[in-house]
């Protein structure tokens, strides 16, 4: 080819990528005209090499786009899944508005990056850089995706919320020392009512001045500035007595509604609005927040997305139910999950919506699992009306779940299984104990109704067992010669003293009985 040939070629070319590039706010109005994407402008913020390969490439990058796609799938089939992350963020760079995009490369690090380290911590960050590349920036170019909000939600109901990842407990633990900061776990969403909207708001109370300076002095430079609502520098005493001030706590609930929107994308309205229709939710624990997603993606999903993200609801309003309330009953132990009884009501009313909706036996099958865990976990916490109510329900709608069996039976029989008179000795001891354990436990923690539960199991356990061998040589020891190792042990887990008076002055219930029409509450 002669020399005049080639230089012409490049700069017809050349003059061809910038027409085109000079075309792309043309053809950006065209779309938004026609909703065919969001009504953002995602150039406005993005670096420098991200607005040239949008504007100086024009329609050019789709080449690329599919060029690194095909890449992107051989890394996967081979499992270079480091090498794929750098080309998934050039992908992102790309085509910011293809969600599959953002969902593939988050999935990518929570998932398959994830699993290749050893320690927790190394795990809990990918995990987290997963939700944050989907939250914090999948979502700014997608706004209305409710695929990469079904994504999202996914993350904290199954990697997190669920017990496939060996890890999964430390996620859970990581989540709420991350959310413990900022929310209380169940929120009171009163006190937040009158907070300032605006750091012009802030600056207009009387006495900010001083508190400003005074945080000044401690360190915080913007006291302001909600990056710097940390557990480092917000847990120090000095700190704590500056911010303990009627004027100091409303500037803290500002820092901390800013903080929950800037970091976690929460809304505080939409989180209100989640906890009225489906919780109360603890917004330390993923459930929570795998509603809270789900429910946003409601507002455009269609046809096999809005069915995915309804049965996400209920998925995890079931799972808040059963372990849905979080514990710190000693600070120096890991926190423990128990069931919130405060889910109930609600969690049956979304399995009755999900039935007339969805068809197959899925629903139907989490439907009746979920009375029957009713029945159980409300008789394992003294709830004993609310126990008969479910086990009625479970009758009436699944009475091949009873069998003809009274409460009193199928509580111990699903509890303690059928075959109690075959267990030896030893096998009824540990059961016995384990029940008097836990309601030694609650007692330390204050949970008196939950201690009760336990103890009245524990009690029923023992006589039936009694019964079923009455004649035999077994010998399991008196009522109260099995509550000395569970109280020795329950005592061995509390460090504080708040706890260990509580467990001192407090026994394990004698009295059998359980008042039906007086359950405790928590």
């Amino acid at each position: 080819m002669k020399p005049w040939r080639t230089w012409t070629t490049l700069v017809v070319g050349l003059l061809a990528i910038g027409f085109a590039g000079r075309m792309n706010d043309d053809l950006i109005d065209l779309r938004v005209e026609h909703r065919l994407i969001p009504e953002v402008n995602v150039l406005d913020d993005a670096d420098p090499w991200v607005r040239f390969v949008q504007v100086g490439l024009g329609a050019f990058r789709g080449i690329l786009v599919d060029i690194l796609w095909t890449r992107a799938t051989r890394l996967q089939e081979e499992g270079k899944y480091f090498e794929l992350v750098q080309l998934s963020q050039w992908i992102t760079k790309l085509e910011p508005r293809i969600p599959e995009v953002w969902a593939f490369h988050g999935w990518n690090m929570a998932y398959n990056i994830s699993v290749l380290f050893n320690t927790p911590e190394e795990r809990w960050r990918w995990v987290s850089n997963g939700i944050e590349l989907i939250r914090n920036e999948g979502l700014r170019h997608n706004p209305d995706s409710a695929q990469l909000q079904w994504e999202l939600g996914w993350f904290y109901q199954h990697k997190i919320g669920m017990d496939l990842d060996e890890m999964h407990f430390y996620y859970k633990k990581f989540l709420a020392e991350e959310m413990s900061l900022l929310v209380p776990g169940f929120m009171n969403y009163e006190m937040f009512a009158e907070v300032p909207r605006s750091r012009e708001e802030v600056l207009k109370l009387p006495g900010i001045g001083e508190l400003l300076e005074n945080l000044k002095q401690l360190g915080i430079e913007d006291g302001l500035d909600e990056k710097n609502l940390t557990i480092d520098q917000f847990s120090r005493p000095e700190v704590l007595r500056v911010m303990r001030s009627d004027l100091g706590q409303r500037v803290y609930q500002y820092l901390v509604v800013k903080r929950l929107k800037s970091e976690y994308m929460l809304d505080l309205s939409i989180m209100q609005e989640v906890d009225e229709r489906y919780g109360p939710f603890d917004w330390r624990l993923p459930q929570a927040h795998s509603v809270y997603w789900a429910s946003r993606g409601l507002r455009t999903a269609k046809g096999v997305q809005d069915v995915k993200l309804q049965r996400m609801i209920f998925q995890s309003m079931a799972a808040a139910f059963r372990a849905g309330s979080l514990e710190i009953i000693d600070p120096e132990q890991p926190p423990r999950f128990s069931p919130n009884l405060l889910m109930l009501e609600k969690t049956l009313a979304a399995y009755d919506r999900a039935l007339e909706v969805h068809e197959g036996a899925s629903v139907e099958n989490g439907h009746r699992y979920f009375i029957r865990d009713a029945v159980l976990i409300a008789a394992q916490y003294a709830q004993t009306r609310v126990s008969r109510q479910m086990f009625d329900l479970l009758k009436n709608t699944y009475p091949g779940m009873v069998k003809d069996r009274s409460y009193e039976t199928y509580v111990m029989d699903e509890i303690v299984g059928e075959d109690i008179d075959q267990l030896s000795s030893a096998d009824a001891v540990a059961r016995i104990e384990g029940f008097l354990y836990q309601s030694y436990v609650y007692i330390g923690a204050g949970s008196r109704g939950r201690a009760k539960g336990f103890a009245v199991l524990a009690r029923k356990f023992y006589d039936r067992y009694k019964l079923k061998r009455e004649g035999t040589r077994t010998d399991i020891g008196s009522w109260a010669e099995l509550q000395v190792r569970p109280r020795e042990q329950a005592g061995k887990l509390f460090s504080y003293q708040a706890a260990r008076d509580r467990l001192d002055s407090g026994k394990v219930p004698e009295e059998l009985k359980v008042d039906e029409a007086g359950d405790e509450a928590e």
